[in-house]
């Protein structure tokens, strides 16, 4: 089941929305999130290992790099 994604701000002066994933979501899911959103790539932010190191960015998913993996 999709859980709902956690909404960050992350363009300054101009607010705008991210659906952050993790490196254990799966492919199928990061699929559904950018369909469902309309968007072409994610970021990937670690998951929480304690309170310092919760959400760091750690690299960007897209659409292509999801195909390449499939091959």
């Amino acid at each position: 089941m999709l859980q709902e994604p956690v909404q960050t701000y992350v363009c300054g002066a101009v607010k705008c929305k991210m659906w952050p994933v993790t490196p254990q979501t799966s492919l199928t899911t990061v699929e559904k999130i950018m369909d469902s959103y309309g968007v072409d790539q994610l970021p990937v932010v670690s998951e929480h290992v304690d309170r310092q190191d919760r959400g760091l960015l750690v690299g960007f998913v897209d659409k292509e790099g999801i195909a390449i993996a499939r091959r």
